[in-house]
């Protein structure tokens, strides 16, 4: 076992003729493995189809942030046109705080209400338990006398 890791691990080439080591015995060691061109056709299919779906999945994910900051971007153009609009509307009377003020109290009123549209489609017929109803009984206190 030495003689074959010195032979492989040698840095100075010598002979054919004076290795110490069977090539015969060598080249069997390494052809018993052999590994066909039809694996390595499935292999490669197999990791191409992999390397597509992660391209894919990439490319969906990119699409999917570029919408967004779409979104965020439209959302800023058209909220600050508001903005502008209440301010010009008014005459002036309202600064910048008090007319984002209104603005902000407009979206979050059009907001509730498309949270509550969805919830009720998502469950219908579910009914919600009450805020302030407690789910365990209470345990009031009763009086008892000694004799």
């Amino acid at each position: 076992m030495n003689e074959l890791k010195h032979e492989l691990f040698n840095l100075s080439l010598e002979s054919d003729t004076s290795s110490s080591i069977n090539h015969n015995n060598l080249t069997e060691v390494f052809t018993c493995k052999k590994v066909t061109y039809d694996g390595i056709d499935v292999a490669s299919q197999h990791l191409a189809q992999l390397c597509d779906k992660a391209i894919d999945a990439e490319d969906r994910a990119n699409r999917a942030n570029q919408e967004e900051i779409l979104c965020w971007c439209l959302y800023w153009k058209n909220f600050r046109d508001q903005l502008d609009e209440i301010i010009r509307s008014n005459s002036g009377k309202f600064g910048e705080k008090k007319a984002r003020s209104i603005l902000y109290n407009s979206i979050t009123e059009q907001l509730m209400d498309h949270v509550t549209e969805i919830s009720e489609t998502a469950r219908p017929g579910k009914i919600l338990p009450e805020v302030n109803t407690p789910s365990i009984p209470q345990i009031t206190p009763t009086k008892t006398t000694l004799d």
